[in-house]
């Protein structure tokens, strides 16, 4: 039987993909695209939220550094974006030369 873990958001119990190691990412399916990190603990698995944001350029959902703040800034589509909060959720706007 697979193991299971829980989504931090839902509370509903997922499926830990076959073979999955710690640091591997995937999306719940009922939280309409949530990205989740797993990590290991001894025997146990558990799943971390990862901060996400879209490319001001292309749209693309990028996986950010947990440790993101607010003014720090990322590189996507050959562009500077400065990582903005709007609405408690991270954006990015890109920065003018």
């Amino acid at each position: 039987m697979a193991a299971e873990i829980v989504c931090p958001f839902c509370g509903q119990f997922l499926p830990l993909p076959a073979g999955a190691t710690e640091g591997n990412t995937f999306s719940c399916p009922r939280c309409a695209g949530s990205r989740l990190r797993v990590l290991r603990n001894g025997s146990s698995f558990s799943l971390q939220p990862i901060p996400t944001a879209s490319c001001a350029v292309c749209g693309d959902i990028l996986d950010l550094p947990n440790s993101i703040r607010t003014g720090d800034l990322t590189t996507h589509c050959n562009t500077s974006q400065k990582v903005e909060q709007e609405l408690g959720a991270f954006a990015l706007t890109p920065i003018q030369s």
